[in-house]
């Protein structure tokens, strides 16, 4: 078993799922998947998330500055806002070449 799922394990088996897909950003259907290694979807994003809210996994965010590995993930996953100049910031770095995001680039960003 791998380092991050171990501790996937763990944590849920001291807390409770809800608890550590609460943390990640995931649903309680997505960390049960996982833990009975039949989730379908994006396993290295899982991954990402679990390294960053329990083991202390940093990233350089070209817009923020080191972060957590979990936060990035949900940065990419915020809208757009074009009111918030910082949202803006955030979102165009994420999607113009950004190494740790997992979202395609665009153009004109």
């Amino acid at each position: 078993m791998s380092e991050w799922m171990a501790v996937l394990r763990d944590v849920c088996d001291r807390h409770s799922q809800a608890w550590a897909a609460k943390r990640i950003g995931y649903s309680d259907a997505v960390v049960s998947g996982v833990l009975k290694g039949k989730y379908k979807g994006d396993i290295g994003a899982v991954q990402k998330a679990v390294e960053g809210a329990f083991m202390a996994s940093v990233v350089e965010c070209p817009a923020l500055g080191p972060i957590a590995a979990n936060r990035c993930l949900r940065e990419q996953r915020e809208e757009l806002r074009p009111s918030n100049p910082q949202r803006v910031k955030i979102w165009r770095a994420c999607r113009s070449g950004c190494v740790h995001s997992r979202l395609k680039e665009v153009e004109a960003c």
